[in-house]
């Protein structure tokens, strides 16, 4: 085995053993909240009654509630972007090496809520109890099924927004997304639509050779693991500084 393969493997065990102590000992247990609408009318003029929306928060919101990062879930996940809900969870949320205490999204700093998305796709699941085509219809006493509202990417976009608006928060600080929920990102950051939204969006790509919209090409895509995580902690992190 060469020098340089023992020096990069010894910087990617450093990494593993720094995150997986870190989680052990700073996990962030968070609580399934509830957020009711009597009815709400999608852009297509439907109207769906009692409305529930899941959504998670961490940490606290400042004196002027201009500290809150929204953070959107790609197509077919949930709003469990971050932390656990008891500290036995074998798995917890999808971007919880980077929203914590201490991280690159950090919820001594900030305040950072995620919502489920209206008829969110993970219906069996026992921690989302979004409305949708699964719900039962107060009208009929039975689940909507194929009777559910067509709904779109700006329905989702104005429940979160009631969402947000029930919390008295008037502007983002940001908003995070996958590039797989990218047009609900946009559109949520649109000042046009909506003049509480943040003027730019945070991007974390599924793929490894992008950190937060910086590709990672030639020979830093195929470096270290510890150099991957490093510039993705830093990207994040400048960003959020840039918008203090």
């Amino acid at each position: 085995m060469s020098r340089h393969l023992v020096v990069v493997l010894t910087a990617i065990s450093l990494v593993l053993v720094s995150v997986g102590s870190r989680a052990q000992s700073g996990d962030v247990i968070l609580e399934k909240k509830t957020f009711e609408l009597p009815s709400y009318t999608t852009v297509a003029g439907e109207i769906i009654k009692s409305v529930k929306i899941g959504w998670e928060a961490a940490g606290t919101l400042n004196a002027d509630k201009s500290n809150a990062i929204l953070v959107t879930h790609y197509f077919s996940g949930t709003s469990h972007a971050f932390g656990k809900y008891a500290p036995d969870d074998k798995i917890a949320g999808y971007w919880d090496a980077i929203i914590g205490p201490g991280k690159a999204i950090d919820t001594n700093k900030y305040y950072v809520l995620s919502s489920d998305t209206l008829v969110n796709l993970n219906a069996k699941q026992s921690h989302v109890v979004t409305t949708g085509p699964a719900s039962i219809n107060p009208d009929t006493g039975k689940p909507y099924a194929m009777s559910f509202p067509v709904v779109s990417i700006k329905d989702f976009v104005r429940v979160q927004k009631a969402l947000i608006d029930s919390l008295g928060i008037k502007k983002l600080k940001s908003v995070g997304y996958k590039p797989t929920n990218g047009r609900k990102a946009t559109q949520t950051a649109s000042i046009e639509s909506f003049p509480w939204s943040p003027p730019r969006a945070l991007n974390r790509s599924s793929s490894p050779g992008w950190m937060f919209g910086h590709s990672l090409s030639g020979s830093t895509q195929n470096g270290t693991m510890a150099t991957i995580m490093a510039k993705s902690h830093r990207s994040m992190a400048s960003r959020l500084r840039s918008r203090s």
